[in-house]
């Protein structure tokens, strides 16, 4: 899936408001639903047309998106188990934001 409404802005502003340089990407996901829900529910929204449960297809997606912003954030290459959206307890990629 492709996302459309979180941009990389979106994530600029969702890396730089996390508490700490290292999070993992339940952290950030959490901060967009909180913080930017229109565009989070819009790609939400989207990604029903890919088979598959479409929270993971969009979660996936901002996960191969953050990867692709090194000059933001780098990915640590190691999953933590953290809540994810439906506050059960799964793992989840490691980051580490770039000051």
């Amino acid at each position: 899936m492709r996302l459309n409404h979180i941009t990389d802005t979106i994530l600029g502003e969702a890396v730089q408001a996390q508490p700490d340089d290292e999070f993992d990407t339940h952290c950030l996901i959490n901060w967009i639903c909180r913080h930017r829900p229109r565009e989070y529910a819009v790609d939400l929204h989207a990604a029903l047309v890919d088979d598959g449960d479409p929270f993971v297809s969009l979660h996936t997606a901002i996960g191969r998106r953050l990867a692709a912003l090194p000059s933001i954030v780098r990915q640590q290459h190691r999953k933590r188990p953290s809540m994810n959206i439906r506050g059960e307890s799964s793992p989840c990629e490691v980051w580490r934001r770039v000051s």
